[in-house]
């Protein structure tokens, strides 16, 4: 959940770009909500509707947040905010592999 106006999002910005660096596999798709205005609402929506996520993406309120969500059962499993660190967020994800 991101908005480029938002000082969470800006803040957690580092850590969501090293975890899509690090985290390469086919079996993990990084997706942006992007909340910034409402062109890029409008097409988060249309990914996240042809994603199947569209639900779990609209029972969360605000921006600033990292989602972790179930390919297959498309239900919400952890969300991380810009308190978490990169360490935490990477043993979670390895986790649940």
């Amino acid at each position: 959940m991101h908005a480029d106006w938002c000082p969470a999002c800006q803040k957690m910005e580092p850590t969501y770009l090293d975890l899509q660096a690090e985290l390469t596999t086919d079996k993990l798709l990084f997706f942006r909500f992007d909340l910034t205005d409402d062109q890029t609402k409008k097409q988060s929506l249309i990914k996240a509707g042809e994603l199947g996520i569209t639900k779990v993406l609209s029972d969360i309120r605000g921006t600033g947040f990292l989602v972790i969500i179930d390919a297959q059962t498309k239900e919400k499993l952890k969300v991380f905010t810009n308190s978490d660190n990169k360490e935490t967020i990477v043993g979670y994800i390895e986790n649940k592999r």
